[in-house]
């Protein structure tokens, strides 16, 4: 390769253990409890963007401890080293898995997918965490359509924490879900809309992670201190441990799931779990942190020499034509620069241009109805009509003016929710409630809101089968709504 044709400058770091035992002894504050003490050395490969001017999906660093590897993504201005990380890529030799994970704005792991890195292609299956504002965390898993950028709904559950001791209820399981039917039986199921969050933290120059941390090592270190105090870490590492993920059993699920028509869809969203959870136990030990401790002050004296450490190389290399083959663990990764791997990804992983995202929210606002009620083995049905004269309800799931009803509860609590995402047409809404079956007295509630501020609460009682009742009609004028009754 010629050196005008050279496009990656990239630090090689190989350390081991004994001078993380002799070099930093001191336990960081900011840890998980400490897990399960790896034997073998970390491999440390850091890269340096010298050509590249974005900043997201830039890849950052590879780190290969046994047959595990975790290489971060993220923001690097061109000339740097290292920065705040947003994507991580991880791989199992034994298991030959290899998943993707989306941080969102905080640091928190939001989505994990799993991909084959040799095609391009992105299994169908989805899983999202997402922090509850009443505390712990939501856990779904999805089936998502990438051609059309739809997901529907599988399996719902809230993660809680006390003490060192995780519980999860589920709120949602659909058994019954084949993305090849139509059938419109009346079924606990979901329906496929858009899911605004994993394609705004898929899309380039929408999402930065950490975004007041400086770039360098420094921003680098603090995206993993943050990975180490999360919640979802360390759940994800101590269930996986227990066996909860693998069999599914520990979220709630039934082991007979497996063969009904939903279960090849949750039994991959579970290995996905447990491939991130494998390579997140490596890095999230004190070893790890002392590690990085040790390192940041070598990175900062680097030459372009070689420099000694404890009688291992640390080396910069410089207008050197690296094949990532030698540092890639998984030998079906077939691009040999940094530049062609990194431009892969961008054209097979992200799933649409960043010019492409007429169906998100924006200042405009959005429009969402949720039902909620509070009784088990009871099937309240959310219907909403619109402008136009057209229900949505479990019948009908999408409008043609761009309303999504997202699923249809029919074992007890909901919720249900409707939406518009965008181009919320101007006009009269009228939500109404039916009780399509169950027994006793079920009290429900209805909130409204438009994303920019506006919510409005309705409460009232159901008690007999097929009962329906008008609940509020609303006029929507711009970003104003105006309730009517």
């Amino acid at each position: 390769m010629k050196q005008s044709e050279i496009l990656i400058t990239f630090l090689a770091l190989m350390l081991s253990f004994s001078l993380l035992q002799t070099g930093c002894s001191k336990k960081d504050d900011n840890t998980l409890p400490e897990q399960e003490q790896p034997v073998d050395p970390f491999d440390l490969l850091i890269y340096e963007n010298t050509s590249r001017n974005y900043k997201t999906d830039q890849l950052q660093a590879s780190i290969k401890k046994s047959d595990l590897q975790f290489s971060t993504f993220g923001d690097m201005e061109s000339g740097q080293v290292l920065g705040a990380f947003n994507k991580a890529y991880v791989f199992s030799q034994a298991e030959n898995t290899e998943s993707f994970i989306l941080f969102d704005d905080a640091g928190e792991p939001a989505f994990i997918y799993k991909v084959n890195l040799v095609t391009g292609e992105k299994k169908e299956t989805i899983v999202e965490l997402e922090k509850s504002e009443a505390g712990g965390f939501f856990m779904r898993i999805m089936y998502y359509d990438w051609i059309n950028r739809l997901g529907s709904l599988l399996f719902e559950t809230q993660i809680t924490k006390s003490g060192d001791t995780y519980t999860s209820t589920p709120i949602f399981v659909n058994e019954t879900f084949n993305p090849e039917s139509q059938n419109m039986t009346k079924t606990n199921r979901s329906f496929p809309i858009p899911v605004d969050r994993f394609e705004k933290l898929m899309t380039q120059n929408e999402h930065q992670t950490l975004k007041d941390v400086q770039f360098g090592f420094e921003g680098w270190k603090a995206s993993w201190n943050n990975l180490r105090n999360s919640e979802i870490a360390d759940w994800l590492v101590k269930t996986r441990k227990a066996g909860a993920v693998l069999t599914l059993a520990g979220l709630g699920l039934s082991e007979t799931i497996v063969g009904a028509p939903a279960g090849v869809w949750l039994v991959a969203g579970g290995v996905g779990l447990v491939t991130v959870s494998t390579a997140l136990e490596v890095v999230l030990t004190d070893k790890w942190s002392n590690f990085l401790n040790e390192t940041q002050t070598k990175i900062d004296a680097l030459s372009t020499s070689a420099t000694e450490i404890a009688g291992n190389s640390v080396q910069k290399f410089q207008g050197y034509a690296h094949n990532l083959k030698e540092h890639w663990l998984n030998p079906n990764i077939n691009k040999t620069t940094l530049e062609e791997l990194t431009t892969f990804i961008e054209e097979e992983e992200i799933i649409v241009q960043k010019d492409n995202l007429d169906d998100l929210p924006d200042s405009k606002g959005v429009l969402q109805i949720g039902l909620s009620w509070n009784t088990i083995d009871t099937d309240i049905d959310l219907w909403v009509t619109d402008p136009f004269g057209e229900k949505i309800y479990y019948g009908n799931p999408n409008s043609a003016s761009g309303g999504y009803l997202d699923r249809d509860d029919t074992d007890g609590f909901g919720p249900e929710n409707i939406y518009w995402r965008s181009n919320v047409p101007d006009g009269e809404y009228t939500v109404q409630v039916n009780y399509f079956s169950g027994t006793p007295a079920t009290n429900y509630e209805i909130k409204v809101t438009n994303g920019l501020g506006f919510v409005a609460s309705f409460d009232g009682t159901l008690v007999d089968e097929d009962q329906t009742i008008n609940v509020v009609s609303f006029q929507k004028t711009g970003t104003t709504i105006t309730l009517l009754n």
